[in-house]
């Protein structure tokens, strides 16, 4: 039998622990950790909010209302289209009630469909 000593052991081992140096190190769970960063100019002072997206067919977003219950879908690049959007609206300096109409893939109003989106804040926050 022609077996290495790793090959043995192993067999022998708790379930979740492998050989590290004298003893058992723990396995731990591969996470992916992935870092978002967005850097955007603060356009809250001017009443204004602006965001980019890739044009036709990159970015698609689909809202709407089935049996009462509120939808929001979109493919990889609209959802991060929406998430720069949601950051420059949550992290700018806008006032209470301040809001934009969103259209489906971005589209403004002539999608037929829009999407309020607006900003509440509860009375002394600033």
């Amino acid at each position: 039998m022609n077996t290495s000593y790793a090959q043995v052991s192993a067999r022998f081992l708790p379930r979740g622990y492998l050989p590290c140096g004298a003893g058992l190190c723990k396995l731990q769970p591969y996470v992916m950790q992935k870092r978002f960063e967005y850097a955007f100019e603060d356009e809250s002072g001017r009443s204004r909010i602006s965001f980019e997206y890739g044009g036709e067919d990159a970015e698609l977003v689909r809202f709407g209302d089935a049996d009462g219950e509120f939808y929001l879908s979109a493919n990889r690049a609209g959802l991060l289209a929406l998430a720069r959007l949601f950051i420059k609206h949550g992290e700018g300096s806008y006032k209470d009630g301040f809001h934009l109409h969103l259209g489906e893939d971005f589209a403004g109003s002539e999608s037929g469909k829009t999407l309020m989106i607006a900003l509440i804040e509860p009375a002394g926050a600033e």
